[in-house]
């Protein structure tokens, strides 16, 4: 009988055995990649109850667009926002940049007469989150960040305590807008 059973507890421990390393280089690329653009959730007491996560048609990047109104002969559309009001990135997504090979990066500037001081954002553009290569982050978890380092110190901190959101300001082209980043954790086992 212990024949049998034998090669489910070596399956079992040689699972177990590939998830930690796994756990750990998922959590570290998420770690990377959200960096620059988090800020940390307030600390919440133990008895409070957790928020209940939000609905699926609102886990999208913000503002969604309505139908277009159809156009006066002769009139034109005018011309896209040059930024939007907020952007939101649901856990899935972030899973699944985590899982590309994307790696956005940021270089600090300091403050001009054209832009404030910032980690200015490259590689951010082929992501769709709506954030664009050249976009500033002027404020990331409650710091004005002058090194990329900084930032990603500050969301390892808050993934510690479990936040669930991380989020930041932006600065494009004279406008600043929020952006939020849910965070994805993988299940207790306890």
């Amino acid at each position: 009988m212990v024949a049998l059973a034998a090669p489910f507890a070596g399956v079992a421990y040689g699972a177990a055995a590939l998830v930690a390393p796994l756990s750990r280089g998922i959590a570290n690329a998420l770690i990377e990649l959200v960096a620059p653009l988090s800020v940390p959730e307030p600390v919440r007491p133990v008895d409070e109850a957790p928020e209940q996560p939000a609905p699926e048609s609102e886990r999208q990047l913000l503002p969604v667009a309505g139908p277009a109104k159809p156009l006066r002969r002769g009139a034109t559309r005018p011309a896209a926002p040059l930024k939007p009001a907020a952007l939101f990135v649901s856990r899935a997504t972030v899973i699944q940049l985590a899982e590309s090979a994307a790696r956005p990066r940021g270089a600090f500037v300091p403050q001009t007469a054209e832009h404030p001081a910032g980690l200015r954002l490259a590689g951010v553009a082929a992501l769709g989150i709506g954030v664009q290569d050249g976009d500033i982050l002027i404020e990331a978890l409650g710091i004005a960040p002058r090194a990329p380092g900084e930032i990603i110190g500050a969301v390892i901190e808050a993934r510690a305590k479990n936040a669930r959101f991380l989020s930041g300001t932006l600065w494009r082209r004279g406008d600043t807008f929020r952006i939020t980043v849910e965070q994805p954790y993988l299940p207790d086992k306890g």
